[in-house]
């Protein structure tokens, strides 16, 4: 039998919430940037740093391929593949500030930081700082830093809280953020990893669930105040219970969110739709690949659900252009002015 699990909103509006699978898709057209074929397949994270496109783990020599934003044309490559100082093997992209680039190392605990340089179309970039924690440490999926200078870690499931606040050196301080699903205790829990993907806005956190209709946000006030902004359940899981254990049902429920990201006074987040059986019934790997791109507002209310031509595996933002990475590695991009005429002001 089928089971549905409810999570509870922070907010106390009693506003109405759309639902955002029977919401209108508004169509929007791109030009492609890259001329040539961009060989990174499988790059994830996709970001922008002065004016130049990273694709981390892109390419299986460096930690990211560093493209130019004017016609995606190969500039060199950022951080060298390894076990020595300022080098890794599985590159997590942390954050930067102005020339500093942040980094992680995704096999274990440990934050790199590099002085970044760009000359005359020459990269150069130095490592500054290669730090470990000092005390024992979990494995993070994922690390972004704050504006303070502290950092959120994002756990696997299985733990009580998504999140930990950690330090400069990767020491916790806090957890925080419940599991926002109830699951009986002792129960045999067969459900995926609760991985999601975190954006950072100055002190405040955004999470947007895979593996569920999810999507949550934090001020980070101090190192001991940590405030909710939203936590909202889009769409209820459905959850299998058989003799075997507790698992989502993949005919079924819908997976969520795939990559987010705060621009202005929106959040932004392609979004799946789709169970988890899709991707055998159309014995293609990138069926879960989402082309919807899904806003809402700063406390989690969608807005406008916008729908692309190709798959969409990451975006970022310019002040003028929005730039989505597909599923091939082609960079797309469209004038922001076009996505604004759809929002509220």
């Amino acid at each position: 039998f089928f089971i549905l699990i409810l999570v509870c909103s922070c907010s106390d509006k009693k506003e109405h919430i759309a639902n955002i699978l029977s919401m209108n898709s508004i169509d929007i057209k791109t030009n492609r940037i890259n001329k040539d074929e961009v060989i990174a397949r499988g790059a994830f994270p996709f970001e922008m740093i002065d004016s130049l496109f990273f694709l981390f783990n892109g390419d299986p020599s460096s930690g990211a391929l560093v493209l130019c934003e004017s016609n995606a044309s190969e500039l060199g490559h950022f951080l060298q593949k390894g076990n020595g100082f300022g080098e890794c093997i599985t590159p997590g992209y942390i954050g930067h500030c102005n020339d500093t680039i942040y980094v992680s190392e995704r096999s274990r605990t440990r934050r790199m930081t590099y002085l970044l340089s760009n000359h005359n179309d020459s990269l150069q970039y130095k490592c500054l700082e290669d730090v470990s924690p000092k005390m024992n440490s979990e494995f993070y999926y994922q690390i972004c830093r704050l504006q303070s200078g502290l950092f959120v870690g994002a756990r696997l499931f299985g733990k009580e809280h998504l999140f930990t606040l950690l330090d400069e050196s990767l020491d916790t301080l806090t957890t925080f953020a419940r599991v926002p699903i109830d699951i009986e205790e002792n129960a045999n829990n067969k459900l995926a990893p609760f991985i999601g993907h975190l954006c950072i806005d100055d002190n405040t956190v955004y999470y947007a669930s895979n593996d569920f209709s999810y999507m949550a946000a934090y001020d980070i006030l101090s190192e001991k105040e940590i405030k909710p902004v939203f936590e909202r359940m889009y769409i209820s899981p459905i959850i299998q219970k058989s003799a075997n254990g507790i698992s989502l049902d993949k005919y079924k429920h819908l997976l969520g969110f795939g990559d987010i990201r705060v621009y202005q006074n929106y959040i932004f987040a392609t979004y799946i739709g789709k169970p988890d059986i899709t991707m055998d019934q159309e014995n293609d790997t990138s069926a879960l690949v989402p082309t919807h791109l899904l806003v809402f507002n700063k406390d989690g209310v969608p807005i406008v659900k916008f729908k692309f031509p190709f798959k969409i595996r990451s975006f970022v933002f310019t002040k003028s252009k929005m730039y989505l990475l597909d599923v091939d590695c082609n960079i797309e991009s469209v004038d922001l002015a076009e996505l604004w005429k759809h929002l509220p002001d």
